[in-house]
């Protein structure tokens, strides 16, 4: 399984690095912002939703601009841009004195974020041939959630020492994130683009099209039915895990995340995306039943696990059939499509998980999360990806 890794397109790896040090840099500061904002800047509850809200909007929105930036400036200065806009904005939190000024910030912070991602995910495509482009999508989710394990470590590290210090967090994210700038532009190749009688853009334009629509179809069943992780780690609390220990249950997600990537995208390679992803909905649907039946404090932790090695699947091989259904040149606007797409259903997704929450139990809302993936396994299967490539 891992042999295969030592074939990979060096940018693929670099790619990692770049994604891994951006990622410790926002995770130093995301994961200590809301308690800023309410314990520092005094904000109320519904005023953090509403920056929170608008920020993940903006960054789901932004990534519809992929392929136009795209089109006009090619690929690597697109993510350069992305990378660097999120680098110099994110230390700014140190100077915040207001709400409205971390609204703005982090709404601009966000379209950083949005740009960068279908475009970054169109080069690890670009650069990894069809037979390894799981494990290659596998080893860049890996490092990138290594960054979401490492980030918030640093930032307890310096608010430990240096009491409650959080501006000098939000100033040391830049250390990080100008590493991660860096790294892209002296070392990151932009891919080269298909000739217009290119023998694989000929044979890209045989797949069928209505598979991009069942895997836009099984996607958003599946976004629409995943809540936001917070109600994962409010029911382990609520069965009976001590709020001191809710941070590790959520540090076992990130690191079942990271083993399980390359995994999961080196089964994609040997029995196919669709089967593999079909094996991560159907570990979902286990998941959610858990929880949604479980009363054992233990049990849901368990199904955390399950769950974490389910989204290792998910968002590795998501993005992989996504680069085998589009056309080489039309893979940045796939993959807007998609993520933003995907990403605009979590506020729903959400909101239907609360309501469930409230109005009936915690089981509802789990026992709907576990149909959603049904329905996603359902559609996925009408997925076609012959002569990808």
């Amino acid at each position: 399984m891992f042999s295969e890794l030592k074939k990979l397109n060096k940018n693929i790896f670099l790619l990692g690095f770049v994604s891994m040090l951006t990622d410790i840099s926002s995770e130093m500061v995301f994961s200590i912002l809301p308690i800023f904002m309410s314990s520092v800047l005094m904000l109320d509850k519904f005023f953090i939703g509403l920056i929170e809200g608008v920020a993940e909007a903006t960054a789901n929105l932004s990534k519809f601009l992929s392929p136009v930036l795209e089109k006009k400036f090619k690929k690597k200065p697109v993510i350069l841009f992305g990378y660097t806009l999120s680098t110099f904005l994110k230390p700014l939190f140190a100077f915040a004195n207001s709400g409205v000024f971390v609204f703005f910030l982090r709404a601009f912070e966000r379209v950083g974020k949005g740009v960068r991602g279908p475009v970054r995910d169109s080069m690890v495509a670009d650069f990894s041939s069809p037979k390894i482009r799981g494990e290659a999508f596998g080893l860049h989710r890996m490092m990138d959630t290594l960054g979401a394990v490492i980030g918030p470590f640093f930032a307890f590290l310096i608010l430990s020492i240096y009491t409650n210090d959080f501006s000098l967090v939000f100033l040391l994210s830049f250390i990080p994130g100008i590493l991660s700038v860096l790294l892209l532009y002296l070392f990151v190749q932009e891919p080269k683009s298909l000739g217009k009688n290119s023998k694989n853009n000929h044979a890209e334009k045989n797949i069928r099209k209505d598979s991009y629509a069942w895997f836009l179809l099984s996607a958003s069943f599946f976004a629409i039915g995943n809540m936001s992780f917070a109600f994962f780690l409010i029911r382990v609390q609520e069965l009976g895990m001590k709020i001191a220990f809710v941070p590790l249950a959520y540090l076992l997600f990130n690191i079942t995340y990271a083993i399980f990537s390359i995994p999961f995208g080196a089964l994609a390679d040997r029995i196919g995306g669709v089967r593999a992803l079909s094996i991560a909905y159907l570990l979902f649907f286990f998941a959610f039943l858990m929880f949604a039946l479980s009363s054992d404090v233990l049990l849901s932790v368990f199904a955390l696990v399950v769950y974490g090695m389910a989204t290792a699947g998910s968002e590795t091989l998501q993005r992989m059939i996504a680069s085998q259904i589009v056309p080489k040149d039309k893979r940045t606007g796939g993959f807007a499509t998609y993520q933003g797409i995907t990403g605009i259903l979590v506020l729903p997704a959400s909101l239907i998980a609360g309501f469930l929450w409230s109005a009936f139990s915690p089981a509802a809302a789990f026992a709907f999360s576990a149909v959603c993936s049904l329905l996603a396994l359902l559609f996925v299967q009408k997925v076609s990806i012959k002569n990808a490539e």
